[in-house]
């Protein structure tokens, strides 16, 4: 089907560029404000421009920001990593003193992904003790929650998003991403559903008010924010189901890990705490897990869109470089001459806002840089674009990051044209007609097909 498709789409592109009628003036843009920005990098020359210097929402293109800068400062071989080390002594295999378990801000802490869970925790504790023949703490376990800058949920996030998977805060534990599995049974349309599980076992005071209706899709929502211990469930689900799953956020990671450690760590310990800072501990036993390479997590954070990931790579940035307008310093060129209006590392709020020539100063100065461009959706293949010019010769020699929230679409990255050419796009379109939204990526998707067949 889509091989018979092929040939309107091409007399569609030479439809739309051979003619004096610009991208902007197509009636997909009808009403909504539209900057783009497309240069040759092989030449270094502009093919197309539009208000690039437009300040825009950009929603998820945001991301190339913080990932090109997390290689850039953090550096390619950067390992995430939580630990468990200790104060105090052994003697006759008791530890007089205290254990300290540190998630330590890390991203792959109980992340499933990656092939660490929840449930290995009390044996890498055990492991860490068996190692230094400890059996006994004759102390506490202390949780060390060393939060960087240690605020509430994003005051310029919408709540609608907070307690949703998408939308979950990045702290010192992230446990599974601060993922909240929760399975619903509903009955007939219009009744009240019910939580038969959860995963992990949160024992949080959950309210729930959806309910069922006549459709296919998830329409529930989560209301809470961080470090809550309560969750509200608001909307709907389908009717007639009986292990329905919605995603929510986990307000409380330390909660549920807490209670996890005490009900299933076999070694006998005082108590569990919560602290804040390191206290003085024995540097020469420190024990590593639940490692991860920043290159992962920037290859997640991209193709994947992943909102949390990119939140603890801009937390990082911000802990080594102190604040924004020094990141902004670094990156030089436009960031230097217009600071963007930025609130958050991954895009989420609508309040950030940038300019075509922001994103497309990331792609120039990341134009040689392999790790960051195979980051990205490849176009037909891969990512949150892989059905994007699907079987046209276009596939697979488009790179890019795409953006969208209510009222926005965006795309920033990068072609290898037909002649081997080198270009840099990016293009932004904020309040949108709802109606438009297909003839939109129609309109790109040709306008990019166009690009590689022609430079």
């Amino acid at each position: 089907m889509l091989k018979k498709l092929f040939l309107p789409i091409i007399a569609l592109v030479l439809i739309s560029f051979t003619g004096d009628k610009k991208l902007y003036q197509h009636a997909a843009f009808q009403n909504s404000v539209f900057a783009y920005y497309v240069k040759n990098l092989s030449t270094n020359t502009i093919i197309d421009q539009h208000h690039e210097n437009l300040y825009l929402t950009p929603a998820s293109t945001q991301k190339i920001i913080t990932t090109s800068l997390a290689l850039e400062i953090l550096g390619k071989n950067h390992e995430f990593f939580s630990y468990i080390t200790l104060s105090g002594n052994i003697q006759n295999q008791t530890l007089e003193g205290n254990l300290i378990f540190a998630p330590n801000f890390n991203p792959a802490f109980c992340n499933k992904k990656w092939g660490y869970d929840l449930q290995n925790i009390p044996n890498i504790i055990e492991q860490f003790c068996t190692k230094y023949n400890i059996h006994k703490i004759n102390g506490k376990i202390l949780i060390l929650d060393s939060v960087q800058n240690h605020e509430i949920n994003n005051r310029k996030w919408i709540w609608e998003d907070m307690g949703n998977y998408y939308g979950a805060a990045a702290q010192s534990t992230m446990l599974n991403e601060n993922r909240l599995e929760l399975f619903f049974k509903s009955g007939e349309i219009g009744a009240e559903t019910k939580i038969v599980s959860t995963d992990p076992l949160c024992g949080l005071d959950i309210k729930n008010y959806v309910k069922a209706y006549e459709g296919n899709s998830d329409k529930a929502y989560a209301f809470s924010k961080l470090n809550d211990k309560f969750i509200e469930l608001r909307g709907e689900i389908p009717a007639l189901q009986n292990n329905f799953k919605v995603v929510a956020s986990l307000p409380n990671p330390n909660f549920v890990l807490v209670n996890y450690i005490k009900d299933n760590l076999t070694i006998a310990f005082k108590n569990i705490e919560i602290i804040n800072q390191l206290p003085p501990v024995d540097e020469n036993k420190k024990y590593k897990f639940h490692s991860v390479s920043i290159q992962k997590v920037i290859n997640e954070t991209n193709t994947k869109s992943n909102n949390l990931l990119a939140e603890t790579l801009w937390a990082h940035l911000l802990k080594q470089e102190k604040s924004k307008e020094k990141i902004y310093q670094k990156l030089g060129g436009i960031f230097s001459q217009n600071q963007p209006k930025l609130f958050d590392g991954c895009g989420l709020s609508p309040m950030n806002n940038l300019s075509c020539l922001h994103l497309n100063h990331i792609l120039e100065k990341q134009k040689n840089n392999t790790d960051f461009r195979e980051s990205l959706s490849v176009l037909g293949k891969s990512g949150t674009l892989s059905s994007w010019l699907k079987n046209t010769p276009a596939e697979g020699n488009i790179w890019a990051k795409s953006g969208s929230m209510e009222g926005v679409r965006a795309y920033t990255g990068y072609i290898k044209t037909k002649k081997s050419q080198q270009i840099a796009f990016t293009f932004i379109v904020n309040n949108y007609l709802m109606g438009n939204e297909g003839a939109i990526k129609n309109q790109i998707q040709n306008y990019l097909l166009d690009l590689y067949n022609n430079y």
